[in-house]
């Protein structure tokens, strides 16, 4: 356990500004931002670079990465609470992920919009978590299950590393309140892919 948590908060700290940054830029985007900004590769924020970073761009066509944001801005403004796996369903209804029901990319694009409520789908939490379907809401009550049970070892955790979690927060425009929540999602997620990646 000592060694997994070494790993996680390495993991967590190694991409927690970038996770932050990207949230950000996404927010941006939804408030009125240019989407030919938000999509250019170069931006180190972008959108595209994002599905790259989580390792999701291959699910989506060539070059449909816009459709994809197109489809994503209009499935927020309609919808106040959000379905991962109806969602998924849209994109493949749209022939925009090869046919296939994407739960993974669908959760990594909305966990952008909302990272307290949501966190990514990913098979090595899924792993760690004992799931196996891919229905996301039975992965996410796991994973809150998880997160909770563990909830004062994982803040602890953090709190060890306070200075250097600040630092990484600094100038991104979050407050402090729903910096917490997202933290603790963050580093529950980090020692669940650890978990998951060490067993056979």
């Amino acid at each position: 356990m000592q060694i997994e948590k070494i790993e996680a908060i390495g993991l967590f700290l190694n991409t927690y500004r970038k996770n932050l940054s990207y949230i950000k830029y996404f927010r941006e985007f939804r408030n009125g931002g240019s989407a030919s900004n938000y999509l250019d590769p170069k931006n180190r924020y972008s959108f595209v670079t994002f599905l790259r970073d989580f390792k999701v761009a291959r699910s989506i066509n060539a070059r449909e990465y816009n459709k994809v944001l197109r489809s994503t801005d209009s499935y927020l403004n309609k919808n106040h609470i959000v379905d991962i796996n109806e969602f998924a369903e849209i994109l493949k209804s749209a022939n925009l992920t090869h046919g296939d029901l994407c739960i993974s990319l669908a959760s990594k694009i909305l966990f952008l919009a909302d990272p307290i409520e949501l966190t990514p789908y990913d098979k090595l939490a899924k792993k760690a978590l004992g799931i196996k379907s891919n229905i996301y809401t039975q992965f996410q009550a796991a994973f809150i299950e998880y997160r909770d049970s563990y909830k004062s070892e994982l803040k602890g955790l953090l709190k060890k590393y306070e200075t250097e979690t600040a630092a990484l927060e600094s100038g991104l425009g979050f407050n402090k309140n729903e910096l917490s929540l997202i933290k603790l999602n963050r580093i529950t997620d980090k020692m669940l892919w650890v978990r998951g990646s060490n067993m056979k």
